[in-house]
C-alpha cells in the first residue's frame, strides 16, 4: 500500500506541474501533444522510481535518451551497433541513462543509511537492504533493475 501512497503522490505533483505548463503556453495554435505526454509519463515514472535524485536536467536528458533506445526496437531495424545507426545510439543512450540511474542509486544508499524517510520506490528498496531484509545490490545492478521498470511502466502506460 505505501507503494500507491508513493506513486499517487508523485503523480499528483507531475501532473499538476505540466498542466500548469501547458495551461500557460501562450500560444493559441493547436499542438501536437504526443510528446508532451511521453515526457510527462517519463518525469512520472522517474520520480516515482528514484525521487530527487535525479536533477530535472538529468531527468530531461534520460527522458531524450529514452526515445533514442525505444527508436532501437523497431523491427527493421539492423540488429548491429554499428557506429550511426539506431541500435548504436541506443546503446550510448543506455550507458547516459544508467550512469544517472546508478548515481540515483548510490545517493539513496547514502540518505537512507542517515535515516531519511523513504519518499520513492528506491529509497524504499534500500531500506529493505539497510535494514538486513534483502541483500546488498551494487548501483549497476538497481540502475538495471530501474531501467526495466522505466520500461515496463512506459510500456503500461502507452497501452
Amino acid at each position: 500500500m505505501h507503494a500507491y501512497r508513493i506513486y499517487l503522490r508523485v503523480q499528483d505533483q507531475i501532473y499538476r506541474q505540466h498542466f500548469k505548463e501547458w495551461l500557460a503556453d501562450p500560444n493559441p495554435n493547436p499542438q501536437p501533444y504526443q510528446l508532451k505526454f511521453r515526457d510527462l509519463n517519463m518525469m512520472t515514472s522517474l520520480r516515482v522510481f528514484c525521487g530527487s535524485y535525479i536533477p530535472e536536467e538529468a531527468a530531461k536528458e534520460v527522458s531524450a535518451k529514452y526515445w533514442q533506445i525505444t527508436q532501437a526496437l523497431e523491427l527493421v531495424n539492423f540488429p548491429f551497433a554499428f557506429p550511426g545507426t539506431k541500435v548504436w545510439h541506443a546503446c550510448r543512450a543506455r550507458e547516459v541513462a544508467v550512469k544517472h540511474l546508478m548515481k540515483a542509486a548510490a545517493d539513496s544508499k547514502v540518505a537512507m543509511r542517515k535515516g531519511k524517510e523513504p519518499d520513492c520506490l528506491l529509497d524504499e528498496w534500500v531500506s529493505q537492504i539497510v535494514e538486513g531484509k534483502v541483500r546488498e545490490f551494487t548501483d549497476k545492478e538497481m540502475a538495471l533493475v530501474l531501467l526495466s521498470f522505466i520500461f515496463a511502466s512506459q510500456g503500461a502506460s502507452a497501452d
